[in-house]
């Protein structure tokens, strides 16, 4: 058993204040599967003393599995209004909502509705150039398909797409209304 430091031990006899008791600290040798068992006596200003005793079980706990470690992308601040050490604290937490830079703009060159509207939406909420995609479709019924592109086309759309974007993405913004 050692003070909250950690490191100094307590040693049998010893007079430890309030503070020293509230911070001790028990850490089980790693072989240790049984239970220890303390006793100890409080002294209060009065000159009574009352006896007491504490029995900490062990008990074997496999070791976790590695967690993956976290970055700060992805993550915001969270400051800690109330802890123990009075200092101000703050977390790496997830984000709660998507950022301008998770987000992909799609715009359609055939369309002039599209570059207008994404051009709105870009400066509307400070999306980055990195993230405004132009992409070519036509806009007008071919091949007797009704306003609609092939699962070929699509699937090379989405390849040049993908190429143009990071991981960070978490939302796609589409300014066209057809095909």
């Amino acid at each position: 058993m050692t003070l909250s430091d950690g490191v100094t031990p307590v040693r049998i006899h010893e007079t430890l204040t309030v503070d020293q008791l509230t911070g001790l600290k028990f850490v089980p040798s790693a072989r240790m599967t049984t239970a220890s068992i303390f006793a100890y006596i409080v002294t209060n200003p009065a000159a009574r003393s009352t006896p007491g005793s504490v029995l900490i079980a062990a008990e074997v706990v496999p070791t976790p599995p590695t967690l993956p470690t976290c970055s700060a992308a992805g993550m915001e601040s969270a400051p800690i209004v109330s802890n123990d050490s009075g200092r101000k604290i703050s977390l790496l937490v997830p984000r709660s909502s998507i950022i301008p830079s998770d987000v992909a703009v799609l715009i359609n060159d055939g369309d002039p509705q599209s570059i207008v509207a994404g051009q709105y939406f870009q400066l509307r909420h400070t999306i980055p150039d990195a993230n405004m995609i132009h992409v070519s479709l036509p806009i007008s019924p071919t091949k007797g398909a009704n306003y609609a592109i092939s699962a070929e086309e699509f699937s090379d759309i989405q390849t040049q797409v993908d190429a143009r974007l990071g991981t960070n993405i978490q939302a796609y913004v589409i300014t066209w209304t057809q095909p």
